[in-house]
């Protein structure tokens, strides 16, 4: 497990990433998804 984060991050370090784009998909979409699935939850 060690060394698959340890790919992982350095992959991650690799893409170069701005700020902006950390904000979108670490905080927007994640709040996107979890809001469509309440909605859906609470449709049904």
């Amino acid at each position: 497990m060690k060394e698959f984060l340890e790919i992982m991050g350095k992959d991650i370090m690799s893409e170069n990433f701005t700020s902006k784009e950390y904000v979108i998909y670490g905080i927007v979409a994640p709040l996107v998804l979890v809001l469509v699935c309440w909605l859906a939850g609470s449709l049904v």
